[in-house]
């Protein structure tokens, strides 16, 4: 208070020692000796009367839409930006206090008076309540922004800066107050708000390492709520094997070095492990680097890869196994070859790598008239046959049944597989050749979503995808009513939902319905909607995804797995029967042997992946005696030293025999330890307790108390009890414990019985 005293007393003193020095120098101002004072007073004021028009103009022109107030809130300056924002001109409101008209329907203060008026935070927060702050820049100006349904048609969402304008002497002495249109940047903010929230991909944004955002389905795949995620370190989610690898893909991704997501494990909330593909983009985030990340649960996915994957490998050992030329084709360029075309052919599969099919035929005339008949029928149809003449590598000429097959579901690309069958010696044998399988799987496209704007009961907005997808063009669904899409058994449910959430109900947001093209064929999609305003007007607004080539792809595999699964039950039934066939003393021996050893593994709850390898083994324990001579297997009386000797190589030639095989259990190891004993005193490797496995001592108890209750060339039948009594005997010496357990509790609790069954059938559990 002192100092602001002692200012306002220097400047009165200032203002009489000014007034006392005109009049005394009244008279000399007229003088011509002052002309040049006058002058330059004269040149001052101009200056200033310039600098006020400089000033006027530069709001005046300013692109941002601006108006000025005095410190009695008169209106001094309304911009032409402003005039094209609100609709008012100029001349009708300077001069006035009615700056509150071009944004309200009833006189109220605008951020400008506030600031003119000097009113607190308080007064300032009664008309923008949680939409403003004080500028981090300017001292006594704030910014805001707000929704002005009076602007426009539907209103407009501006963002809005008041700033005190300060006189020479400190004082307020107006106000200015700028004007942005943000509908657009509102518009885009609540849209893409509702597509993170609706969509079926992980949305999250990451800053300093930890979530700040994240969508519905983010906490859906992950378990954790929304509020347990924010906040949490992103890599606490990854599986500790997997960090190392994250951060690598991540580092790599964001330095454009990596243009492909990337898969990772990650772990729920309630510790069950999920296969996640990721990908991130740096992004701006309130001011500050941010991480932007999508995610997508594909666990299942990735089983289904696997099992395609494995079936692929199977598919391969059939391929090659196939005594005919089996040839992938190209735009007619060979890009693969079984070993089979040597035999048809003549020449190597690396000879034709890379080779037109040229090669193939006699002449130029005989390529181009294969590719006449094949290629305009394989256009309308996936396969063809037909008998065409060839050529091999030394000269000859052969007669094939020629079969090809599209890869994929169109001829677009000009890939299909072709299988050539030499049947110039037995052509009229044979009436055609099977259709060939397709060699690969198509490859799996990457999802398209249609995006949707329903209102009114009609399109108003669809993307190229959803036109894509339907067949119609964008202008064709947009105004056409969205039921029409649907197949009518789907239009009923469809149109059901859509009236619940546009009344506000809780409506599950995705499910999976069928829509009809315009070609009238129909595709199985999957929707998710959510209601969104725009301009205030609620609108429903989804995806539609086509999941029509996932769903026959999944029928495929499943079709194929079963077809493999027969084969190998065949394959394994018939090398049995091969054996029983050379022994028939012991016909059903076999059999017998893998009845009791599965329902010794179901007894222990061993898994059914376990019993399938069982079966397989059990059925091919005795495969090795196929070398043994017949008089041994046959013989009546007690084996020799050198009979016993040649007769205990059988698991080792067993193990040879099916060791080349790819099963997808151990079968050649527990053929070949099936006649091993716990002590140390089996054979062939002497192996002693745990280094056997548990299948083998489940099959060499089955398989001792099978022999001994069954009859034998050298012996009668000596009977059920005295094979128990053998095996109880032994039990923890020679044969395991727990084994011999259950085998007896089978017997003497429940009643355990062989089937006599000479027809069954090898059947394994194998689950798509």
């Amino acid at each position: 208070m002192k100092d602001k005293y002692k200012t306002k007393r220097q400047l009165i003193d200032e203002l009489i020692h000014l007034r006392d020095y005109i009049e005394t120098y009244r008279g000399l101002i007229e003088s011509s000796e002052n002309a040049i004072n006058i002058q330059a007073l004269s040149e001052t004021r101009k200056k200033l009367h310039e600098s006020g028009i400089q000033l006027s103009q530069i709001v005046e022109g300013s692109p941002v839409p601006t108006f000025v107030i005095d410190s009695n809130h008169i209106i001094t300056h309304w911009n032409k930006a402003l005039e094209n924002l609100t609709g008012i001109r100029a001349h009708d409101v300077i001069g006035t206090r009615k700056q509150w008209s071009a944004f309200y329907s009833s006189e109220r203060p605008v951020m400008a008076d506030c600031i003119v008026d000097k009113v607190d935070d308080n007064v300032i927060a009664k008309y923008y309540s949680g939409k403003y702050k004080k500028s981090a820049v300017i001292e006594g100006a704030y910014e805001a922004e707000d929704f002005f349904p009076a602007l426009g048609i539907g209103g407009k969402w501006l963002f809005f800066t008041g700033a005190p304008l300060i006189g020479i002497g400190g004082d307020v002495i107006g106000a200015i107050e700028t004007l942005q249109d943000i509908t657009e940047r509102k518009q885009a903010e609540e849209l893409y708000k509702t597509l993170a929230n609706t969509s079926r991909a992980g949305v999250y944004i990451v800053q300093d390492g930890k979530f700040v955002f994240v969508n519905p389905y983010m906490s859906e795949h992950s378990v954790y709520s929304e509020e347990e995620l924010i906040g949490m370190d992103m890599i606490n989610l990854v599986h500790h094997e997997d960090r190392d690898m994250v951060r690598k893909n991540a580092i790599d991704m964001l330095k454009g070095k990596r243009m492909f997501p990337y898969e990772h494990r990650t772990i729920t909330k309630d510790g069950e492990i999920i296969w996640i593909l990721e990908t991130i983009t740096s992004i701006d985030y309130f001011g500050r680097r941010a991480v932007l990340g999508v995610s997508m649960d594909i666990s299942s996915e990735r089983e289904a890869r696997i099992r395609l994957e494995e079936i692929e490998v199977l598919e391969s050992s059939i391929l090659a196994a196939i005594p005919h030329a089996v040839i992938g084709l190209e735009n007619r360029r060979i890009i693969f070859a079984n070993d089979a075309v040597e035999s048809v052919f003549g020449w190597k599969p690396e000879e034709l790598i890379g080779e037109l099919t040229r090669i193939l035929y006699k002449s130029d005339d005989e390529y181009e008239e294969i590719a006449r008949r094949f290629y305009p029928v394989l256009e309308k149809q996936r396969t063809h046959s037909e008998e065409f003449p060839c050529r091999k590598k030394n000269g000859e000429d052969i007669m094939c049944m020629v079969s090809t097959a599209v890869i994929g579901t169109t001829l677009r690309e000009r890939k299909i597989v072709v299988v050539y069958e030499d049947i110039t010696k037995r052509k009229r044998a044979e009436d055609a050749l099977r259709e060939s399988e397709e060699k690969y799987s198509a490859v799996v496209e990457q999802a398209m979503y249609g995006v949707v704007l329903i209102q009114d009961e009609v399109f108003r907005f669809v993307n190229s995808a959803m036109s894509e997808i339907t067949g119609f063009t964008v202008e064709e669904l947009q105004g056409m009513s969205f039921l029409n899409i649907f197949t009518p058994e789907f239009r009923k449910l469809v149109h059901q939902r859509y009236k619940m959430r546009m009344a506000g109900e809780k409506v599950l947001p995705t499910y999976e319905t069928k829509i009809l093209c315009k070609d009238g064929t129909t595709k199985d999609v999957e929707l998710a909607f959510g209601i969104i305003r725009i301009a205030s007007v609620p609108v429903d607004m989804g995806y539609v995804k086509d999941i029509t080539d996932r769903r026959k792809a999944q029928e495929e595999l499943k079709e194929t797995v079963e077809r493999l699964q027969r084969r190998l039950e065949e394959t394994v039934q018939a090398l049995a029967s091969v054996t029983e066939k050379r022994d028939p003393y012991t016909a059903g021996h076999s059999q017998r042997v893998t009845q009791l050893a599965v329902a010794i593994a179901e007894e222990m709850s061993l898994t059914k992946d376990q019993i399938d390898g069982i079966k397989v083994a059990g059925t091919l324990h005795d495969i090795g005696k196929i070398y043994e001579p017949s008089e041994i297997l046959s013989k009546p009386g007690i084996l020799t030293d050198i009979e016993t000797l040649m007769m205990r190589v059988h698991p080792d030639v067993g193990y040879d025999i099916l060791k080349t095989i790819e099963f997808p259990w151990p079968v050649a190891q527990i053929v070949r330890q099936h006649h091993e004993r716990i002590d140390g005193s089996g054979y062939p490797d002497g192996l002693k307790g745990d280094d056997i496995l548990i299948e083998a001592k489940i099959l060499a108890v089955a398989d001792v108390f099978e022999a001994m209750a069954s009859h034998r060339p050298y012996r009668p039948a000596l009977g059920t009890e005295a094979a128990l009594g053998e095996l109880s005997k032994y039990k923890g010496i020679l044969y395991d414990s727990e084994v011999v357990d259950i085998c007896l509790k089978l017997f003497k609790e429940k009643g355990f019985k062989f089937r006599v069954d000479p027809d069954s059938q090898l059947q394994l559990h194998y689950e798509t």
